[in-house]
Order: structure tokens, then sequence, then C-alpha cells
């Protein structure tokens, strides 16, 4: 301890000496270099701080010498308490070695009595398994008895049960078999009401296409006697001795022509009775048709309802008798699954042929509401400059009428362009006017009814109005009076 003081003390003066010298020299220089005199108090300063520190080194010197002094008192304390330790060590370990030979005496006394203990188990053991395997004989026997006699009866009520569910399987045999009878009639009955449908839709696409060449064939007509109608009021406007008119020779030119008209159209009339007559008679057998496939739709449920509740029953019973018909009921079940989707797609076949039968009716019930508006329209008047294109339109428009093979419903196509100056041609190949004109058109040509024109549906009708006004009408100007309202 006293070397280390000493070390510790030679470092610090080393220390002190060497600070006190970087001071000296410090200040000599400073006094060399004749600084101001803010430097060198500033240099005072740095001074004090650096003796301030030596002072602080100092103390912490001292504070360490008296830890080192404390640690050594320590250290002889702890040599010491350690001989005390081995000398206690010494004496534990020689009683140690007595108790050991105790010990040793005592095990040898334990192992004898350890051997004696072994013999009387093996002898209790023996003893007590004969007594358990006796017992145990005695319930096994019990136990076979009792489960002999419930063998017994579970078989009699498996006999019994058997014999009931053969019964039963057979009687759902049996109605399966009628099922699929059932089945089968309903798929002929279907199939004999599918072909009564084809031919009535048939004759309604003739019926369509008929009243598509008589609607023309009656706007012509009344444009004809709107016309006539007109060249009677300027005939008998015009004067006895106008000189441009020949009142004799147009008189009767124009009442030939008209009484042939008027023919024609009565002739018409009379056709159009008749095939009103045949749609009439179309309509009833389309409702019936209707009401026969609601029923048959109701009875198709029903059986469905019915195949497919005895179809569970019978898989129930089948799991708990035999598993070996679980296959067999498969394929039935599969096979009933397959005639169920040919029932729902012969009647998805039936909803579409019905939609079809009620666009039919709608397209009827839109006809009649412009038959209706085109016969309740005015005659408009025109000016006195017109009379002359009025009256060569006529006649040119009756000579057209004599010659319908030639034309082919061509002339109000023409007299359209002409009086309007518009390109019909590029209109009539617009989209939506061959959906007007040809709405109904198939691969073979049928004849057409009165009450199946083609009609636009409400959307598009109310965008372009104007357009079927100009097609139905011969545009703005000239607007036509219809056949109903020139016989009142």
């Amino acid at each position: 301890m006293n070397q280390k003081t000493w070390v510790l003390r030679n470092r610090f003066s080393e220390q002190s000496n060497d600070v006190s010298s970087e001071a000296e020299i410090y200040l000599k220089q400073n006094e060399e270099e004749k600084l101001s005199y803010g430097k060198q108090i500033a240099l005072e300063e740095t001074v004090r701080n650096l003796h301030e520190q030596v002072a602080c080194l100092l103390c912490e010197c001292n504070a360490k010498d008296k830890l080192m002094a404390e640690h050594a008192k320590t250290a002889q304390e702890a040599t010491s308490a350690r001989e005390r330790a081995e000398a206690l060590v010494a004496i534990q370990k020689q009683e140690l070695e007595n108790e050991l030979q105790q010990k040793e005496a005592a095990i040898e006394r334990l192992i004898h009595l350890n051997a004696a203990l072994k013999n009387c188990r093996r002898e209790l053991s023996s003893t007590k398994m004969k007594h358990d395997q006796k017992l145990m004989i005695k319930m096994a026997h019990a136990r076979l008895e009792s489960k002999y006699i419930e063998a017994k009866k579970k078989l009699a009520n498996l006999t019994v049960e058997n014999a009931r569910l053969s019964k039963a399987l057979h009687k759902k045999d049996e109605t399966i078999k009628d099922v699929h009878d059932q089945i089968s009639n309903t798929t002929t009955k279907f199939n004999a009401l599918m072909s009564r449908l084809d031919p009535a839709e048939r004759g309604n696409n003739l019926f369509k296409h008929k009243v598509k060449g008589r609607y023309a064939d009656m706007a012509n007509r009344q444009q004809l006697e709107t016309e006539r109608q007109k060249l009677r009021l300027l005939v008998r406007k015009r004067a006895p001795g106008h000189p441009k008119t020949n009142p004799k020779s147009r008189f009767k030119s124009v009442d030939t022509r008209m009484s042939f008209m008027i023919k024609q159209l009565s002739e018409v009339e009379q056709e159009n009775k008749i095939l009103k007559e045949s749609v009439c008679k179309r309509d009833d057998e389309i409702h019936s048709l209707k009401a026969e496939l609601a029923e048959m739709r109701c009875d198709e449920q029903n059986n469905g309802n019915n195949i497919m509740n005895l179809m569970t029953d019978h898989f129930e019973n089948l799991n708990l008798t035999n598993f070996g018909l679980e296959h067999q009921l498969s394929a039935s079940k599969v096979q009933l699954k397959e005639a169920i989707q040919e029932i729902s797609f012969l009647e998805m076949e039936l909803e579409d042929k019905s939609h079809r039968c009620k666009r039919l009716e709608a397209t009827c019930l839109e006809l009649q509401l412009q038959l209706t508006s085109i016969s309740s329209k005015d005659m408009v008047t025109e000016n006195l400059d017109q009379e002359e294109k009025l009256l060569e339109n006529g006649m040119k428009i009756t000579a057209e009428l004599t010659d319908k093979k030639s034309t082919n419903n061509s002339s109000l196509h023409d007299l359209i362009t002409a009086d309007d100056g518009v390109d019909w041609e590029v209109l009539l190949n617009r989209p939506m006017i061959k959906e007007l004109i040809n709405v109904t058109e198939t691969e073979q040509r049928y004849m057409v009814v009165p009450r199946a024109l083609p009609i636009v549906p409400i959307k598009k009708r109310c965008k372009h109005i104007e357009l079927l006004r100009r097609l139905l009408f011969r545009g703005n100007k000239k607007k036509l009076l219809g056949f109903t309202a020139q016989k009142v």
C-alpha cells in the first residue's frame, strides 16, 4: 500500500511540475511578445483555471489513497476468514466420514429387509391374480350370455324390419315406375303442344306478311281517295268555260277510274274481314294453348316435387338396410335429374313461345291504335298554285295501279321522294327503319295478316316520331284522310 501511494504521489508531482513548467513557458512567451492588456487578463484567467484543475486532481488522488488503504484492510480480513473456514472444513470432513460408515451399515440392513418384503409381495400378488382371474371368468360368462340374448332379439327385429322395408321398397319402385310413366305422358303431351304451336307461329308470320302488304296497299289507296276528292273539289271550283280544262272528258275519265278504285277497295275490305276472322280464330287457339301449357307446368312441378320426396325417402331406407343398392339409386337419381332438366328446358321453350305470342298481341294492339289515328286525321287544303301538280300526280297514280306487278309498291316511295325532295333510300337503309319495315322477316315468304304489322317500340318511336310521320303521311304538308272518315 505504501508503494502504491508513493507511486501515485510521484505521478501527481510530475503532473504538477509539467503543468507549472508549461504555465511558466506560456507566461514567458506572452511577456516576450508583449501582448495587450486584455490578452494578459485572458491568460491570467486560464492560469487560474489550470490551478483549480490541479487542486481538483490532488483531492481525487487523496480520495483514491484512502480507498486503497480500505481495500488492504479488507484483504487482510479475508485471508484470516479463509484460514478459519479451512479449519472448519477439516472438522466437517471427519464428521461426514463417520456418518457415511453408519449409513453403509443401515443400507445393508435395508437390503435384507427389502428381500424379505419382495418375497411377501410375490406371494400376495400370486394369490390376488388367481382370485381376479376367477372373478373375470365369471363376469365374462355373464356378459356373453346377455349379449347372446340381445343379439337374438336384434336378429328378430331386423328380420321384421327387412320384411317391412322390402315391401316398402317394392311399393316405392312401383310408384317410381308410375312417375316415369307420367313423365313420359307429359313429354308426349308437351311434344304434341309444341307441334301445335309451330303451325300457329307459322300462321302468325304469314298473317304478318299479309298485313304488311295490305297496309301498303291501303296507304296507296287512301292516298288515291284523298287525291280523288281533291280533284273533285278542284273541278267544282273551276269555271265552266275555263280554257285549261275539258270538264266532260275529265269527268268521264275520273269517274271511271274512281269507280274502279271503289270496287278494288270493297274487295280489299272483304279480304280484311276474312283475315280478321282468321286472326281471331288464331288468337283463340293461342289462348287455349296457353291454358294447356299452364296446366302442364303445374302438373310437372307437382310431379317433380313428388319425385324428389319419394327419392329422399327411398335413399333413407336404402342407407338403413343395404349399402349395395346405393349405386343403383344414385343412377336412378341422376336419370331423374336429367329428366327434370329436360322438363325445365322444355318449360323455357314454352316461355319463349308465350313471350312471342305476347309480342304479337302487343303489335296487333298498336296497329289498331295506328289505324284509328290514321282514320281520324282531317284533310288539309292546299294552295291553288299546286292544283295542276295534283292532277298530274293523280293521273300517274291511277296508271300505276293498273300495273301492280311492274310497280311492286314502288309508287309510294317515288311519290314521297318527288314531293319531299329527300333521299329516302338512305333513310330506309337505316337500322331503325329496317326494324319498322322488316321486323318479322324470315327465309320463307308468308302471307300477311292485318293485325300483325311491325311496330316500333315506344322508346324508339318517341325518338323518331317525325320520320314515321313523314313515312305514313307523306310529309308535313300532305296529310291523308282515313277510309273510315271518307265513308262517314
